[in-house]
């Protein structure tokens, strides 16, 4: 970053407090750009739980498909430990 300010030619006759400020302004931009990626990843996290949720609760209700899904994941692991 630094080399990045150093090569600019406006930045060669500025004062070390101007520097300063720039480069703080700069950086709470990142941090601001940073919040906004971690609220868009927790409304990704959000999104998913909810349809699972909302898959599983249709399975429960649709008590046949349940018992088909517990078959198969009890079937899948008899399996797996088989071939351990």
């Amino acid at each position: 970053m630094a080399k990045c300010i150093v090569s600019n030619p406006k930045a060669r006759n500025l004062t070390p407090e101007e520097l300063q400020k720039i480069v703080a302004k700069a950086m709470g931009g990142v941090s601001k750009l940073e919040k906004v990626l971690g609220i868009w990843h927790a409304g990704k996290l959000f999104y998913a739980l909810s349809t699972w949720g909302l898959a599983l609760t249709g399975l429960y209700r649709s008590r046949a498909i349940l018992k088909f899904a517990a078959m198969g994941v009890h079937t899948t692991s008899k399996v797996i430990m088989r071939a351990m």
